[in-house]
């Protein structure tokens, strides 16, 4: 069977390796329980009178990556031509014989082994957050994990590795930010440029709403909103059109003035709702200027009209939006 599929883990220093089902690199990744899963945790109340019981409500568990890799030899243990040769991993090019993976038998595992096992310690640390970024085909999904145990195994030249990971957010995420421009400054011309005497625009702003469409099987996925402005902007508001839901920093009794060179940035993710006001170095959280009504506006499945507005100082609003979306499995 061919497969392409790999999976690449990385601690918060940098350090990194990635396994494979198809060459020892220098790891044969041999199984990866709980990627594929959902799990969700059932509430109800069962019935006394009644058939049955009552749904309360759902949550998903935290999830448990165990990672079973298969641990040869590294492909760089020749240092001698008489001894015989063993291929474990290769690939013919053309006419080219081209070997991923080879040992002696004479030097078969010993310093391999223990130098797979320094690779392991240093890239799963206790006590730290690493991620796992998930690829299978053209698609990567990541999640972050803690590393629950590592438990070595095997004799003579076959040595396995079992890696327990413990994923408290059990979702997979875009391994990158989705980018959305709401509203933004565009150049109307580029230098060299020869000025008419009537005058002209040097640039104008462009959005008034972007549709956000959620293609995932999951909602309630969180937003980082970026706003400033090229003049004061007066009470900023951003809705989701499809449920009315709003965000407004400041009201008409109580007005809330973003300052040019000013930044307010909102986010609205799972235990990461703030607002913040950024002058210069100073960062502040303002959510208590948030009007009466605002709620953390959220993607919900399929679409997501996100508009602006302001009291004032709208046409000059630029509002830059990140997020990332979020799957039950990889």
């Amino acid at each position: 069977m061919i497969t392409n599929r790999s999976i690449t883990c990385t601690n918060q220093d940098g350090d990194s390796v990635t396994f494979t089902e198809d060459a020892f690199l220098p790891f044969l990744l041999m199984n990866a329980d709980d990627v594929y899963d959902i799990k969700n945790q059932v509430n109800i109340t069962e019935n006394t009178m009644t058939d049955g019981a009552v749904y309360q409500g759902g949550v998903a568990k935290y999830r448990n990556i165990v990672l079973t890799l298969c641990d040869i030899c590294d492909f760089q243990t020749l240092d001698t031509q008489d001894d015989d040769v063993y291929i474990t991993s290769a690939i013919i090019r053309g006419k080219t014989l081209e070997i991923f993976n080879s040992t002696k038998r004479s030097t078969y595992g010993a310093r391999d082994f223990v130098e797979h096992r320094i690779l392991i310690d240093k890239v799963f640390k206790r006590n730290e957050k690493g991620r796992l970024i998930f690829q299978e085909d053209e698609e990567q999904r990541a999640i972050d994990y803690y590393v629950e145990s590592v438990t070595s195994t095997g004799k003579n030249s076959f040595r396995t590795h079992t890696i327990s990971l413990i994923c408290p957010d059990p979702f997979f995420y875009d391994p990158v930010d989705q980018n959305v421009y709401l509203s933004r400054q565009v150049s109307d011309f580029e230098f060299i440029h020869e000025f008419t005497a009537s005058g002209e625009s040097i640039g104008h702003v462009i959005g008034l709403y972007e549709n956000i469409y959620n293609e995932s099987a999951n909602e309630n996925i969180g937003l980082t909103i970026t706003m400033s402005g090229s003049a004061d902007i007066v009470n900023p508001s951003i809705t989701r059109m499809e449920s009315g839901a709003f965000i407004q920093i400041g009201d008409e009794n109580n007005p809330f003035t973003l300052s040019v060179g000013e930044l307010l940035v909102i986010t609205t993710g799972v235990g990461n709702k703030h607002v913040y006001l950024i002058q210069g170095n100073s960062k502040t959280e303002i959510n208590y200027r948030m009007a009466d009504g605002s709620s953390f506006i959220q993607l919900m499945r399929g679409n997501n009209n996100i508009a602006y507005d302001a009291d004032s100082g709208k046409n000059g609003m630029n509002i830059h939006i990140t997020y990332r979306l979020q799957y039950m499995r990889a």
